[in-house]
């Protein structure tokens, strides 16, 4: 509360112009300023001078704020909160920058503060108002601006300021005399931002708002609002938000409607909105940046009568705002338009193109200037000279150009195309826009001018051009040709094209830099055209060898007689085709040059930021200095001794590193020993233990003091192991290699890396970090949706495993952290003498037990338990640094002030919070019980909006209110576990508009504090001793002295330790996203084209509120929500940089199996295809330099666009050795062929030399390409022995298996994206790889991987393989034995290629090959395609293929492509032919040939589906799907046989062949129109036809479904049949070898051993007993895999068992074959248990019972007979047992015999499929 004396202090007027109030305040208001005030006095700026003033005064303008507008008194409250956070880190910062002389100088150490606290407040706010009001000065200053030159602001009035009052405020609450501006000022815009909800994303919006707010007035004491009642909203919220929201949320959606079974929220979005958002419809960039452009904002913003709101007073404009007609004004205001086609990507990326385009061409011609021959008198259509040809090449610019100004066309909106026309408002803007049309049209018309000057020189002379210029020859006209075209190409490829907006300059970039950037990409252009020499001059010679006519060839004046001819049109298309299949080769490998480039300047750059001490760095013991490093770096405000190496803070720092590690079991007490400093026993750790302040008091002390420390007190420290230098080969054999184990090195490697990277880290360059108290604000915010918090029982281990587990996941966790799993259960034991010593005996665990079970499972899965865990550790990371180095001289340093609280804030942003089950609200209560009072969670509340919710403007079609909340472990929990909130602000309507995560984070942004905002996943985690470097992470973002921008507007990255390298999939992820955020992520900071992606990077949370967030929400455009707040940081300039520092490092799970991989790859590619469509990649393409960009391009989209261009050449380049090889001459007739080909000339022999140049080496190239950066990378951090040991690793287990797989579906999804879009995010999963796919699902079963990928890949491949193979059939391998070993390796990429889109999936799919799993798979094939009924086909094919009503999905692009395809082909059909009917002219009729070779094969079969129908229908049976598809097949085979008899009895087979692939692609091309002609309609609009069109329909579509499902049936039986071969050989291994080591999980998990949901076989001994088996003594084992039962055990059915007998025979335990065999119990072993169990009971004596040892070999009788047993034990079984025990037999007797048999069922192995017996 506030002290007694506050009043008394003056108030602080520090403005150079104020705003007075001179009236005594409402009661109300009055309360709510005390309120406020006491706030500021539990904060510590309440220590520092004049906080009393400061406090009335701030207090009271957010009191007179919110009720003179209406704000709410939560959001006020929160607000006040966040302005006091804000207010306290910026005196961080202006202190630190105060005591940066002493720190420098070496006297940090001492006493005495280095801080002057006097100005203290008033220096922060100055500079908290200068840093978060920038934007809204730029704005107001616009706005100004251009009212003034408009003249339609009137004088200002006398004595006020030029930007306007708040002159409402008068009358409102009585303030000190002199209230500052600058307080006003920052009030304003932190309220009207709290309460924008959705309108946040519109920066120019708020500020818009925060101005009308300043200059508000109210004349004669009324009302800013009108007097309409309102219920329940603030006015600010229910009068001036929630009509922006409404037209936000009409734009897109129908109604919210809300799920009855769930309770959830449910938006229905407009009709034809589904799948992708229409390229008209306005978004939040749209609406914003009508606010950043003054001219068009003057005009459009118009009132409901429709009086413009710029035409009244500046003070009665806010008045006004509640009668705006938001409906009207924001129409119309697209700037941009999404256009999902080419022409959106070509506007983007048009520099890129005409680079490619410029390069290409002109290599082609260079490399065929040899064969220039002009005809003597002949005009050559390119010219007959080398110079001529490369003048035709500059004819590019002009086309480029038309091109390019086209594609701006589609995509520029209807609100800036009138300023495209000459529209513009003013005559200077319209005067500008002819000028730049004046300029482009000259840019089109001159080289096209020029060029014609050059032809006709070159035809006619120079003569007639010398008859007026003496001096003007043919050299002079070329020249002049060339220096235009130059022009223009430069003007292109470094002159920014027109923007839209331009309101912000970009930062400039220094001299060094421009210099490093043009130099990088001149060599790697340079390396690149120089390959290009080799590949493009491939490609001439083999059109040269094919003597294929060029077009650029042909002499123009006898084009008359010989163009249109049949081989002439062949001739032009294969030339065509050759072109651009070379074309797209050569852009495909830029990407591959630039990643080798960037791998190659990564270690530059490394080496760079260690100064060039490659030998220091390579060879010295980094880890046995981190004690000197790290004090000098991080402990630098300690008073370093000469005499001493480290600190005398950094023992007690690192034994608390050392403590964590013990308590996270990543050690055990003897490691934790030997690299403690203190000895103590570490067996008692807990999170008790590790949150206790720090221990040594003494030692503390005499830190404190910066006293000298003698050498007989208990100060003498033990220097651990590690940290004594060890030479380098040791360490290389050692730790490196492991052949002398070293006990003192942890074998965890993950301490290891630990270890490692922090001695890296300190290598680095480092900003001084600050001291404590004065350490600036930070926010962790986590979005979480529905990711699992802790891991549960059930999900960790099941008495009954799924049909997709084969191992208990808490099995697999334990047998992959095995070490760490012993660590744990010693400590535990430690701690609690009750813990169960089970081992892994899992259901002997106790539900305490349990509970310490998950919590460690939860910390090795991602899982949001594992985040906050680790993102707190910041909070007793500050802790330490402040008890160790804190500045006890200042105010805010004193124990009783300081409050790691308002340091560091995690934030949870649990979007569904309201509908978590109890055990999901358990778990986030015990989060917020453990975990420090620093962790906050944000959630979305809502409550039904009531009748009167039309008084406060809720949206009509939405049934609730919605509430931002907030809540602590302060909150109390009501009876169904919730939290009530601390604050609950209301919101304008359903905050959830985009795709989930960008909203998640907005609505939780305004409980952020601090000054930094650090974004995190909820897969993420941290490590202590990274989080004591926060001080120095948050010094990059220090100001320097001079202004306080300056520095401090950044994005700082950080590289990620993946912890998911487990298995071969999680291997390759996780090497993928540690190249890339690592030595990638250097290179493009380096280059200027780092963006923000999100996790971990932190960010200027000033600089992100004032640009619309951390991430951007506009649904499906924004699917890749982060990096888009990285591309708006960059466009807005101003002295942004986003950089990446390697010091800091937190930890990252990513997907482990294949199909999530594959999944996440997906949605990237997908948010990816969106990003190149949209204006921030527009912009950034036509302002960023052309390095800048180049980078940029191929940094993001390029990679993906590259993954589909490399998936594609594979298809190209054997369509194109397909169409040479059928093309040349047939065996019977090749002197007809008119093409004479020389010795080795032949199509197959050039085709061979062309593949083994193109296609061979650029397969190697992305090999190696995808290689060096992972390696490089390794060989920085690890060594180049594990560099290299981890490639060859990968090589080993298939990598480029998986790799070309994924460019496949990369490939797939971002081209379908930018052609038909549809994205949507993808919930992965994050689980561990222990879940194996179904082949094929079907109906009540998760999707199958067949499912999945068929359409992606498994089409193409088998469309691939067939290809191959007629190619092979037909001759391709026909030529030398030379070229046959040249073309291996070409063989080689082929067939990887083939083998990954047909099985890559399933290679790496767990227990793919089991023979259990694999008969389950064959019947659900089998169920899939050949149920009797409706076949679980056709529902999948109409979900994922045909959807009906979907629109034809029809690009003109694969229109283009099919025209090209079939022309091809029937090009060099017709020329056969016509050769053919020449030859025969009296045997065969041409024409006749000629339809018959093309009419595709579709008579029979349509006549079979119009007519077979209706047939049996009338004897009312229904034809089944197969049997259709059955019949259609052979149908198309016999309809084509007749063309295909007529070419092959005359020995033209490769005619037949070419006739055989027309056919079947004009069929093909006629199924995808009849696809598109269903996606035309929908189901609804068949159901109304009748007679003839329904009957018309029905057998359209039996004929199409019919092709469809034999196209499937016969891909997935040529998979399922490879598949059975490896099943085969995994059987023999099993069955016949008897060998437990599987290769296929040897594949998958690189571990031969590890662990399977085996069955298990048991058998009876003649000298064991079965008294051991049930003996307690099993508990003292604790690796024992089966289940021991206790001395009383519950059985299933059976009650409780008695103490066990003493002499039972002992079963022996073998493992089984496999985990899918049922457990069949014979009754004579029931008669044998039953009678043992009796006999226990009964009689003291029993003899031993017959032995029943089976023969070698031979299985026991109760192995698994088969899957058709009955469920449970068979009536023999019970009465054997009754027989046995006796019909005189007590209760106790018949229990025990029951007993048994419930053991025998309860020991028996879960069956996933059938029952159990």
């Amino acid at each position: 509360s506030r002290p007694p004396q506050a009043a008394a202090h003056a108030s602080p007027g520090h403005s150079r112009e104020s705003y007075r109030t001179v009236v005594d305040p409402p009661v109300a208001g009055a309360e709510f300023a005390h309120e406020l005030e006491g706030i500021f006095w539990n904060s510590s700026l309440r220590a520092l001078p004049d906080a009393s003033g400061w406090a009335v005064s701030a207090s009271g303008v957010f009191a007179a704020l919110q009720q003179s507008f209406g704000f709410q008194r939560p959001s006020a409250k929160n607000q006040f909160e966040h302005l006091l956070s804000l207010w306290r880190s910026q005196c961080a910062v202006v202190a630190d920058r105060a005591s940066e002389p002493m720190a420098s100088s070496g006297s940090a150490g001492s006493n005495d503060s280095a801080v002057n606290e006097q100005m203290l407040l008033k220096s922060g706010l100055d500079d908290l108002h200068r840093e978060l009001l920038a934007g809204f000065k730029q704005y107001r200053s616009q706005v100004r601006d251009h009212e003034q030159m408009r003249d339609q602001v009137e004088d200002v009035a006398a004595g006020r300021p030029s930007h306007g009052s708040v002159s409402c405020l008068e009358g409102r609450w009585p303030a000190p005399p002199e209230l500052g501006e600058q307080m006003v000022e920052l009030a304003a815009f932190l309220l009207v931002w709290g309460e924008a909800g959705n309108a946040r994303f519109m920066p120019e919006l708020i500020c818009f708002l925060t101005d009308l707010v300043l200059t508000a007035e109210d004349s004669g004491g009324r009302s800013l609002y009108s007097n309409a009642p309102l219920a329940r909203s603030g006015a600010f919220l229910a009068r001036i938000i929630r009509p922006i929201y409404r037209t936000i949320f009409d734009e897109t959606y129908e109604k919210v409607v809300v799920d009855k079974k769930t309770g959830k929220d449910t938006k229905v979005l407009h009709r034809g909105f589904d799948k992708f958002l229409p390229a008209d419809c306005a978004n939040y960039d749209d609406w914003n940046e009508l606010f950043c452009d003054p001219s068009r904002l003057v005009d459009k913003l118009v009132l409901c009568d429709g009086t413009r709101l710029f035409a009244l007073p500046r003070g009665a404009r806010f008045s006004a705002l509640e009668r705006m007609d938001w409906g009207a004004s924001l129409h119309r205001v697209k700037t941009h338009r999404e256009v999902h086609s080419l022409w959106g990507l070509f506007a983007a990326t048009h520099r890129i193109v005409f680079l490619h385009e410029l390069l290409y061409l002109t290599t082609l011609v260079a490399v065929s200037s040899d064969s220039l021959e002009s005809a003597q008198g002949g005009i050559l259509l390119a010219g007959g000279s080398l110079p001529v040809c490369l003048a035709a090449v500059g004819l590019l610019v002009p086309f480029h150009v038309l091109c390019w100004r086209t594609a701006v066309l589609f995509t520029s909106g209807s609100a800036v195309r009138p300023h495209l026309r000459g529209g513009a408002s003013s005559w200077s803007s319209r005067m500008l826009v002819v000028l730049k049309g004046m300029a482009w049209t000259l840019l089109c018309l001159l080289p096209v001018v020029t060029y014609v000057a050059v032809r006709f020189v070159e035809v006619n002379g120079d003569e007639a051009f010398q008859r007026i210029l003496p001096w003007l020859d043919a050299k002079v006209i070329i020249g002049v040709h060339y220096f235009v075209c130059l022009c223009g190409a430069l003007t292109i490829l470094c002159i920014p094209g027109s923007c839209t907006s331009e309101a912000w300059k970009l930062t400039p970039v220094s001299c060094p830099s421009t210099i490093m950037r043009w130099s990088f990409w001149i060599l790697v252009l340079g390396v690149k055209v120089w390959a290009g020499l080799q590949t493009v001059g491939a490609l001439s010679r083999a059109i040269e060898e094919l003597k294929i006519c060029r077009l650029g060839r042909e002499d123009v004046r006898d084009f008359e007689h010989y163009a249109f001819a049949p081989t002439w049109d062949r001739d032009v298309i294969e030339w065509l085709i050759l072109v651009c299949i070379g074309f797209v080769l050569y852009v495909a490998d830029t990407q591959f040059w630039f990643t080798l480039g960037c791998s190659a300047l990564g270690v530059l750059v490394a080496l760079q930021q260690r100064r060039c001490r490659l030998f220091d760095f390579a060879i010295a013991d980094l880890v046995a200095k981190i004690p000197e490093r790290f004090s000098k770096k991080v402990l630098c405000y300690e008073a370093l001794q000469s005499e001493r190496r480290f600190s005398l803070s950094f023992p007690i720092l690192w034994d608390k590193v050392i403590e964590y590690m013990r308590y996270e079991d990543k050690i055990d007490d003897y490691l934790g020993g030997e690299l403690s400093f203190f000895s103590g026993g570490r067996d008692q750790v807990d999170w008790k233990v590790v949150q206790q302040p720090l221990s040594q008091p003494s030692l503390a002390a005499a830190v404190r003091s910066g006293g000298p420390v003698g050498r007989a007190t208990a100060l003498r420290v033990r220097l651990p192991h590690v940290f004594h230098p060890a030479s380098c080969w040791d360490r290389l054999i050692r730790r490196g290699m492991g052949f002398c184990r070293d006990p003192t090195w942890p074998a965890n490697t993950e301490v290891q890396w630990r270890l490692s990277a922090l001695s890296r880290a300190l290598t680095l360059p480092m900003p001084r970090p600050f001291r404590p108290p004065y350490i600036p604000g930070l926010t962790v915010l986590i979005p979480h949706y529905g990711e699992s918090i802790l891991v549960e029982k059930q999900d960790l281990y099941k008495e009954r495993l799924g049909e997709e587990e084969v191992v208990p996941l808490m099995s697999w966790l334990e047998y992959r952290y095995e070490e760490e799993f012993r660590a744990f259960t010693s400590r535990m034991s430690h701690l609690n003498s009750s813990w169960t010593r089970a081992g892994t005996a899992w259901s002997e665990y106790t539900s305490q037990d349990w509970d310490k079970l998950c919590a460690w499972a939860s910390m090795r899965c991602q899982t949001l338990w594992r985040t906050v865990a680790g993102m707190t550790l910041y909070h007793q990371a500050l802790d330490c640094l402040h008890r160790l180095q804190g500045d006890r001289g200042c105010a805010m340093g004193q124990r009783d002030v300081w409050k790691v609280s308002e340091v560091f804030t995690c934030m949870v942003s649990m979007q569904m919070y309201p509908f978590f089950t109890p055990v999901q609200l358990e778990h986030t209560n015990r989060m917020l019980e453990k975990f420090p009072e620093s962790l906050k969670i944000a959630f979305i509340d809502f409550e039904d909006k009531c009748p009167d919710a039309e008084l406060d403007g809720v949206h009509p079609r939405q049934q609730r209110r919605y509430f931002s909340c907030l809540i602590d472990k302060a909150c109390a929990c009501d009876a169904s576990g919730k939290r009530e909130p601390r604050l609950r602000i209301e919101l304008p309507g359903f905050p959830i508009l985009g795709d989930g995560k960008g909203d998640n984070q907005n609505h939780a942004l305004p409980f952020t504090r601090g000054l930094f905002i650090q974004a995190i996943d909820s897969n993420q985690g941290a490590y202590f001793e990274q989080m004591l470097l926060l001080p120095n992470v948050l010094g990059e973002f220090r100001a320097g002295s001079d202004s306080a921008r300056a520095g401090s507007y950044k994005i700082v990255g950080f590289p990620e330790h993946i912890t998911s390298d487990i298995g071969t999939i999680g291997d390759f992820a996780a090497g993928a996203e540690t190249a890339f955020g690592t030595i990638l992520q250097r290179s493009y900071a380096a280059l200027g084209a780092r963006m923000h992606y999100g996790h971990p990077d932190m960010m200027n949370k000033a600089l992100m509120m004032q640009q619309g967030g951390v991430s951007k929400a506009t649904k499906t455009v924004n699917l890749s929500e982060d990096i888009f707040a990285g591309m708006d940081f960059t466009l807005r300039g101003g002295g942004r940089r986003i950089q990446h520092s390697e010091y800091f490092h937190v930890s990252k799970g990513r997907d482990l199996g294949f199909n999530t991989v594959l999944l996440f790859f997906s949605k990237l590619s997908a948010g990816t295809g969106e990003q190149l469509l949209t204006r921030q990649m527009l912009r950034l393409g036509e302002r960023l330099g052309l390095p800048e960009f180049l980078t940029f391009y191929y940094a993001h989209g390029g990679f993906y666009l590259t993954q589909f261009l490399l998936s594609k050449c594979s298809q190209l380049l054997v369509f194109m050795w397909l169409l040479v090889v059928l093309d040349a001459p047939e065996s019977n007739f090749e002197s007809m062929d008119p093409r004479v080909l020389a010795a080795g000339s032949d199509g197959p022999s050039v085709m061979a030399r062309l593949l083994i140049a193109q296609y061979g080496w650029i397969f190697l190239l992305f090999l190696v390409a995808g290689s060096a950066p992972l390696l490089l990378e390794t060989c920085i951090q690890e060594g180049a022995v594990a560099g290299i040991a981890r490639l060859v690793t990968q090589m080993c287990t298939l990598a480029p298996l998986h790799f070309v797989f994924q460019a496949k579906i990369i490939g797939a999804y971002i081209s379908n994206e930018i052609l038909y879009g549809g994205a949507s995010y993808v919930s992965t999963g994050r689980g561990l790889p222990t879940e194996r796919r179904f082949f094929i699902g079907i109906k009540g079963k998760s999707s199958g991987i067949y499912n999945d990928f068929a359409q992606h890949a498994f089409y193409d491949g088998a469309r691939l393989l067939v290809s191959m193979v007629i190619a092979l059939l037909a001759g391709g391998l026909n030529i030398s034995s030379e070229l046959q070993q040249a073309l291996f390796w070409w063989c080689i990429a082929l067939a990887m290629t083939v083998t990954s889109w047909l099985f890559a999936p399933f290679v790496f799919n767990p227990y793919q090959f089991a023979c259990g799993k694999f008969r389950a798979d064959l019947r659900d094939w089998w169920v899939f395609f050949f149920s009797q009924s409706d076949p679980p086909w056709h529902a999948w094919y109409e979900e994922v293929h045909l959807k009906p009503g979907s629109g034809a999905r029809a690009s003109p692009c694969v229109v283009i492509a099919w025209v090209l395809f079939l022309a091809s082909w029937y090009t060099v059909l017709l020329s056969k032919l016509h050769i053919l009917t020449i030859v025969f002219s009296s045997s065969i009729n041409a024409f006749v040939v000629q339809i018959l070779s093309v009419l595709p094969p579709i008579l029979v079969s349509g006549f079979f589906c119009l007519v077979a129908p209706p047939l049996l229908s009338r004897l009312g049976r229904r034809l089944p799907l197969s049997v259709a598809a059955s019949v259609v097949v052979l149908s198309d085979c016999l309809e084509a046989l007749p063309v295909l008899y007529i070419l092959a009895s005359n020995g033209w087979w490769k005619s037949a062949v070419i006739a055989t692939v027309l056919k079947y692609a004009f069929l093909s091309a006629l199924l995808a129109l009849c696809e598109c002609f269903f996606r035309l309609r929908s189901k609804e609009s068949a159901a109304a036809l009748s007679g003839v069109q329904r009957a018309a329909w029905e057998a359209m579509e039996l004929w199409l479904l019919a092709h469809r499902m034999a196209r499937d049936i016969l891909v997935s039986f040529l998979i399922f049949s490879v598949l059975s071969a490896g099943m085969f050989m995994d059987w023999l291994r099993t069955s016949c070898c008897g060998c437990r080591c599987s290769p296929h999980n040897l594949l998958v998990y690189r571990d031969p051993g590890h662990p399977t949901h085996a069955s298990e076989e048991i058998g009876h001994s003649n000298d064991a007993r079965l008294a051991s088996f049930l003996a307690p003594s099993m508990y003292s084992s604790g690796n024992d895999r089966h289940r021991p039962l206790s001395q009383s055990t519950t059985l299933p059915g059976a009650g409780v068992l008695p103490p066990p007998p003493q002499r039972l025979p002992q079963p022996t335990v073998r493992g089984a074959q496999g985990a899918q065999d049922s457990f069949t119990l014979a009754p004579e072993d029931v008669v044998a248990m039953a009678r043992a169990a009796s006999a226990a009971t009964a009689k003291p004596q029993q003899p031993e019972m017959p032995s029943r040892q089976p023969p070698l070999g031979a299985p026991p009788s109760w192995l698994p007979r088969g899957r058709g047993a009955a469920s449970n034990v068979t009536a023999s079984s019970a009465s054997a047992a009754r027989e046995v025990v006796g019909s005189s037999s007590s209760e106790e007797d018949l229990l025990s015999a029951s007993g048994v048999v419930a053991l025998a069922r309860a020991a028996a192995p879960q069956n996933p499929r059938g029952p159990v017996v």
